[in-house]
């Protein structure tokens, strides 16, 4: 495994620590790139399918990851290359995080067989003991979540790993997102779900008015002490 010294990883600046987002750098200009952002994407996965060794794609069933495995596998039998191989972390200690009908539903549409399954009953918190001894190994690393993947790299010695991490970024969410949430949910949605949907409900003027409201009265994150 990798430690401290090892520049594979990306780190944050002390500024981007500071405002807790990384602003990203760029060491040369890049490329002019042409082609729609599927061709681009399609790119960028061949070089890892058609490099030594097999590719890995985390997988939870979400949309992004399940968009990165789709684009994978199409572009691999189009190539004549190994298939990309599914990794999915289950957590029988959360109920609530099983998206097994949305994985099944995603592998069987690719005919996919290959998976790998692990299963952590570990604490998966962003200060839980897994992340804190991986900040002490490693320092700051950016995105936050390679701080709790130490199980899904230790299964991927020789080969590379494909993610959908930070797709929300691009894919959303939407205003829609929690009208959707509230007409899908198979219990009662909880207060906070149904006063975004409220919000979401308001035209233009109001929800800029209820945006401008929360962020005067938005608190500190929880985890912040007071020397911080």
């Amino acid at each position: 495994m990798a430690d401290a010294s090892d520049d594979r990883f990306a780190r944050v600046t002390e500024v981007e620590a500071a405002i807790s987002w990384p602003l990203g750098r760029l060491h040369r200009q890049p490329a002019h790139v042409t082609g729609t952002a599927r061709q681009v994407l399609e790119d960028v996965v061949l070089r890892s399918l058609a490099a030594p060794g097999p590719t890995f794609v985390t997988f939870s069933g979400g949309r992004d990851s399940s968009a990165v495995l789709a684009v994978a596998t199409q572009v691999a039998r189009r190539e004549g290359l190994a298939l990309p191989v599914p990794v999915t972390a289950v957590f029988p200690g959360v109920p609530e995080s099983d998206e097994s009908q949305w994985q099944e539903l995603v592998l069987s549409h690719l005919r996919l067989t290959e998976r790998i399954v692990l299963t952590i009953d570990d604490e998966q918190r962003w200060l839980g003991e897994p992340a804190r001894t991986s900040l002490r190994r490693r320092g700051l690393l950016w995105p936050a979540a390679v701080h709790l993947d130490d199980l899904l790299f230790a299964q991927m010695a020789g080969g590379r790993l494909l993610t959908g991490e930070g797709g929300d970024a691009v894919l959303g969410p939407h205003r829609v997102t929690p009208l959707s949430l509230v007409l899908r949910e198979r219990r009662r949605p909880d207060r906070g779900l149904l006063a975004a949907a409220l919000r979401a409900a308001l035209p233009a003027t109001g929800r800029a008015a209820a945006m401008r409201a929360a962020a005067l009265v938005r608190p500190a994150e929880p985890w912040l002490r007071g020397r911080a």
